[in-house]
């Protein structure tokens, strides 16, 4: 953790391993120790991350857990209390990835019609039989044909522009799939009268129609 100056930062927590930034294949035990900075000993010291939750109530704070099937970052939170129940918190990155070959990928739920926006979630199919979530994965890489219509983010959030058709292209690895979408903003007539009997203007904003009147 660092400050505006990059400094870093005192939390009263040091996570000996892993480092903030790791990646770790999925499945694989990840170790997580973790000390106090000053000379005050922790009474206690609880990590969280997905799917995980561990207590430790005594020295040394030695934690591990197999690392999740999905790829993509996960959080680790670490929270310890030292002898004068004084409270620490800590918060790190690790990734999830893996160097195995993906044999195939897909979209299970692609969108067909959106208005405004829509999640996608993408996995993929390894050389080991599995089939894992990849949707976040620093590997994947999200396109869309036709900006003006729709845009997409790259942990795969398809965004609405303008009506109209796009293809929307997921690349992971050696692997591609694509699916079209349509975007059709739903049109919602709010007329604002500012004086009676002007002539109204119109704009159409994703999932709604604005009406005004003219000065």
């Amino acid at each position: 953790v660092l400050s505006s100056q990059g400094q870093p930062i005192s939390t009263g927590i040091r996570v000996v391993s892993p480092p903030d930034g790791a990646t770790v294949e999925p499945g694989a035990s990840v170790t997580v120790v973790v000390e106090p900075e000053g000379p005050t000993p922790f009474r206690e010291v609880v990590i969280i991350t997905k799917g995980v939750g561990q207590r430790a109530l005594a020295s040394p704070f030695r934690f591990t857990f197999p690392a999740p099937q999905e790829l993509g970052p996960k959080q680790l939170g670490v929270f310890a209390q030292d002898q004068s129940r004084k409270e620490f918190l800590l918060e790190l990155t690790y990734h999830v990835e893996t160097a195995m070959p993906v044999t195939s990928i897909r979209v299970p739920h692609p969108p067909r019609f959106i208005a405004t926006e829509e999640e996608i979630s993408v996995s993929g199919t390894f050389a080991d039989g599995v089939s894992r979530e990849i949707t976040r994965s620093r590997e994947i890489i999200y396109s869309s044909s036709n900006p003006q219509v729709a845009t997409v983010t790259p942990d795969g959030l398809i965004e609405a522009v303008d009506n109209g058709t796009a293809t929307i292209t997921v690349t992971y690895k050696n692997q591609s799939t694509a699916f079209p979408i349509k975007v059709d903003f739903k049109k919602l007539n709010v007329p604002l009268d500012i004086k009676p009997g002007k002539r109204r203007k119109t704009i159409n904003r994703p999932g709604v129609s604005t009406s005004w009147s003219e000065n």
